[in-house]
């Protein structure tokens, strides 16, 4: 069969260009910072990598009120334990626990604490622990529900009663809100930055003396928080700060409310996030065992020191700490994040004190652990309300412009020349009487698509003036060549061809040990380093097939027949619109339109299949419209298919 014998395997190219590309950044960023001699030249520095890193963020929604509730209140020995609600924006509730000393006799220093992928959010035996710790010693602790965490989580129509995965209910709104040209990120950087607005209004609290921190994803946050909201007086993120190129070589993959847009683009790195905040104190925690590499913790630090040294900090307010565990806010860190805190807002600390859990239901904020009982909306009702919008109030484009709103709108470069192309490997293919070569079509310097030729007559040249099928498959030609009917039968009528684009087919990554689809899988990843690069993957593998494209009309075809199944209907309909050799587009499988998937609570289109901000100018009704009678189409799946296969 054909995935028996293959001309070329590419299991890591996708993964070893994004290396490539990610080593020529982080040697450019290293040169810039170590031409950084002294304060001025740090302070212009710092300034630039602030005003880039809040561009990566933008647009942020207007401040509203926050409406805040008191639910109840947990007595604890020497502290209160408030359960409250407040609306980061209309409607839509965060809850969270405040800790408050009971005997204050001035305005109190404050730590807004930012959760971790923990499915039960505040509750989390770590997170009570570290503001215990805190309200011990004298802080006012703020910890708040992240989006789809805790009493936050958020139940769907078919879900039989069961809470998605945080993970996976993030990586679904975040493709949703791309597609919005919205990014994740930011709507969790906004609920905290609206959780501080909450601490400054406290009259327990000391308004100059606000810190934050948090762990994993909530190190993320609090690292974004720092760099973005200037009234943080002091940071302490932990195990997150590692670099991209680390990440990315480890094979560790993020969800994508921790991959800003843009963010490699212009040259930044998880240590610009925290010294777009310089010189306000700061300490970096990770521990030895981490999956966050120590090598990008230690590289991260040392550029926070030298940049904090040069803008005048001292030592013990630009640290680091290495815990001797593995990934999570251990005591260590605990201990660590107390004494920084300490040091930061001169209050005599005793990290050394044993926590005292309250059980989960005795923390909620809502009836039942859920905000949608107290009248909350849900992101996903939040993100179809606003598609709706975009396409009442989105313009019909000329259908003359479509192309090239759609160019845009994938990121494509200009294409000029014909590609290059590997020698054609000839053999059986287990189709009767056909003959079959298989070319890897170079459509940018070390990226090949797999072509396979598939044909009746004796050679397997194009015959010139020949009009010629191009199938794009799903997942891999050699699948559908193997179950889909359509596949198997275009040969009969003439040249075929089947197209396995990067990151599918034959250079889809081997022996993973997570599914390729899985939201953190590989195809996610991929997608996120291409939106932190200003590019669209979706965009690149549709200059796939686009390249392909211009090479089979320089071999001698008249006219490119496109055929699309799955994802690969996606590409056929977007290059259907854009090369003019192609003429009819049959689509079998494919999606009836991207404000439906916004719509759909949930669906299994990967992150790939997405364009980021298409809904603000175009959907694929309007490239159904262009191609006009030229389109044919079979089996629409849908947001939700009930198969993905």
């Amino acid at each position: 069969m054909l995935n028996d014998i293959a001309l070329r395997s590419y299991p890591r190219m996708v993964l070893d260009a994004y290396a490539r590309r990610l080593r020529e950044l982080d040697a450019a960023r290293r040169r810039r910072l170590d031409a950084i001699r002294g304060p001025a030249q740090a302070k212009r520095y710092r300034d630039l990598v602030r005003r880039q890193v809040a561009a990566c963020f933008r647009p942020f929604p207007p401040r509203t009120p926050l409406r805040p509730r008191l639910t109840g209140v947990v007595k604890r020995d020497g502290y209160r334990i408030e359960k409250l609600v407040f609306e980061s924006r209309p409607g839509y509730l965060v809850s969270a626990n405040c800790y408050v000393p009971e005997k204050l006799s001035a305005p109190a220093p404050a730590v807004l604490f930012s959760c971790g992928h923990s499915q039960n959010g505040k509750a989390s035996l770590a997170y009570q622990a570290a503001c215990q710790a805190l309200v011990r010693n004298g802080f006012v602790a703020l910890v708040y529900d992240p989006i789809s965490q805790g009493e936050r989580r958020e139940r769907v129509p078919g879900s039989r009663g069961k809470d998605p995965n945080c993970v996976d209910a993030h990586v679904m709104l975040g493709k949703k809100l791309d597609l919005l040209g919205e990014f994740l990120g930011t709507w969790r950087a906004w609920d905290g930055i609206r959780a501080h607005d909450y601490l400054r209004g406290r009259p327990e609290v000391d308004s100059s003396r606000i810190g934050v921190s948090g762990n994993s994803g909530g190190g993320t946050l609090s690292s974004f928080l720092f760099a973005l909201d200037g009234r943080f007086a002091a940071a302490a993120p932990g195990c997150f700060v590692t670099t991209f190129l680390r990440n990315l070589t480890n094979e560790l993959p993020a969800d994508l409310e921790q991959c800003p847009p843009d963010i490699l683009r212009r040259g930044l790195d998880h240590a610009d996030l925290i010294i777009a905040g310089l010189p306000r104190p700061v300490i970096l925690l990770g521990q030895r065992f981490d999956y966050f590499d120590n090598r990008g913790f230690a590289q991260a630090a040392a550029d926070v020191g030298r940049v904090g040294r040069l803008l005048g900090m001292a030592p013990a307010m630009r640290g680091s700490f290495l815990g001797p565990q593995g990934h999570g806010f251990s005591k260590h860190l605990r201990e660590a994040m107390i004494r920084f805190f300490g040091r930061c807002f001169r209050v005599p600390v005793r990290p050394e004190l044993a926590d005292d859990p309250s059980p989960e239901s005795r923390l909620d904020a809502a009836p039942g652990g859920r905000v949608a009982r107290l009248g909350s909306r849900s992101s996903w009702t939040l993100a179809a309300e606003r598609a709706a919008r975009l396409r009442r109030t989105r313009h019909r484009i000329p259908r003359r412009e479509v192309p090239g709103v759609l160019s845009r709108l994938l990121c494509l470069p200009r294409r000029r020349g014909v590609p290059d192309y590997t020698r054609p490997t000839h053999y059986g293919a287990g189709l009767a009487g056909v003959r079959v070569a298989r070319f890897g079509v170079e459509t940018e310097p070390g990226i090949f698509a797999a072509l396979t030729h598939v044909t009746k007559r004796p050679s397997t040249r194009i015959e010139p003036g020949r009009s010629v099928s191009l199938w794009l498959p799903h997942v891999a030609s050699s699948f559908d060549l193997r179950k889909d009917p359509l596949a198997r039968s275009l040969h009969r009528s003439g040249e075929a061809f089947y197209l396995d684009v990067r990151g599918l087919g034959e250079s889809m990554p081997l022996l993973t040990p997570r599914g390729f689809f899985e939201p953190e899988g590989w195809d996610s990843m991929f997608y996120s380093h291409a939106m932190m690069l200003g590019e669209s993957y979706f965009g690149l593998r549709v200059l796939d097939v686009l390249r392909t494209l211009d090479l089979l009309v320089h071999l001698g075809a008249k006219r490119v027949d496109l055929y699309g199944r799955g994802l690969g209907s996606l590409l056929a309909l977007c290059a259907g619109c854009l090369h003019p050799a192609v003429g009819r587009v049959t689509l079998k499988n494919s999606l009836s339109s991207y404000e439906d998937l916004v719509r759909a609570p949930r669906t299994p289109w990967p992150p790939s299949a997405v364009i980021r901000g298409m809904l603000a100018r175009l959907d694929l009704p309007d490239l159904r419209r262009f191609l006009g009678k030229r389109l044919s189409e079979r089996s629409l799946w849908g947001p939700s298919p009930r198969s993905f296969s």
